[in-house]
């Protein structure tokens, strides 16, 4: 009985104050204020236009079973953003801030940019501020939920948001 009341409190303990981990909504990231980070492919396309720059590419482990079926996988490229296209899917993938000053994504009435400073970070996201000056990384990890592996990664350069990545591990 004591190993039982043991355990219970040390895992209570561990989840109340170990827990480094910042957790967002993938439904409350937006691109612009507009674009969902899931979205279709012709809502992609009215966001974007026509992409100058599309690539079929071979997709990582997460699409193995579709690929494998015979699905087409494109990566559609304009102003800096960058989304893996599959039959009427499109998924976000990375948003290059550094060179798109006019780009941004909205989460919960905050604005992510260019401009985003680690000070404004660290009322953000408070959690992974802290892990990301414990760690000394050069990115901030925000995952979409407990049950989730799957990362936003917030690239820092001299202090600002670079980029933004989705990072999904095999």
């Amino acid at each position: 009985m004591k190993l039982i009341l043991g355990c219970t409190l040390l895992l209570l303990v561990t989840l109340c104050f170990g827990q480094s981990h910042e957790y967002i909504s993938q439904d409350s990231l937006t691109i612009d204020g507009t674009l969902k980070l899931y979205t279709g492919k012709g809502s992609l396309m009215k966001f974007l236009g026509k992409a100058p720059l599309i690539k079929e590419v071979v997709p990582e482990c997460d699409h193995e079973e579709e690929y494998g079926e015979g699905v087409k996988f494109f990566t559609y490229a304009k102003g800096g953003l960058i989304y893996l296209v599959y039959k009427d899917r499109a998924e976000f993938w990375e948003l290059d801030l550094a060179n798109n000053p006019k780009r941004f994504i909205q989460y919960k009435g905050h604005m992510i940019s260019n401009s985003t400073t680690l000070s404004q970070l660290r009322v953000m996201f408070p959690k992974a501020y802290k892990e990301y000056i414990k760690q000394k990384s050069e990115v901030i990890r925000l995952r979409f939920g407990a049950n989730y592996d799957d990362l936003l990664l917030l690239e820092i350069i001299k202090g600002r948001v670079s980029k933004v990545y989705y990072w999904t591990p095999c």
